[in-house]
């Protein structure tokens, strides 16, 4: 498992409660630079070149599922579930 770093940048900069405590788990992990730009576009781009994208986010998803691409999405404290695109 890897953070992307513009989701590092994105949460960074997120002023939503819980940003803090995702930033802590997503730095615990290897950080694979993606480049810059939109963290979103930046994500879309990586799983459309077979990176599997760990989101909640209801627009990323969609734009993830209207491209047939799968994605994993959180689903209570300690699971992930794989929503086919």
């Amino acid at each position: 498992m890897m953070a992307a770093d513009c989701v590092l940048r994105e949460l960074e900069l997120n002023i939503a409660p819980h940003a803090p405590a995702a930033l802590a788990l997503a730095q615990r992990y290897p950080v694979h630079r993606l480049g810059e730009g939109a963290a979103d576009d930046m994500l879309l781009n990586a799983a459309r070149d077979g990176a599997m994208v760990a989101t909640n986010d209801r627009e990323l998803l969609a734009r993830l599922a209207s491209e047939a691409l799968p994605a994993l999405r959180p689903r209570g404290r300690h699971r992930l579930v794989l929503v086919d695109g």
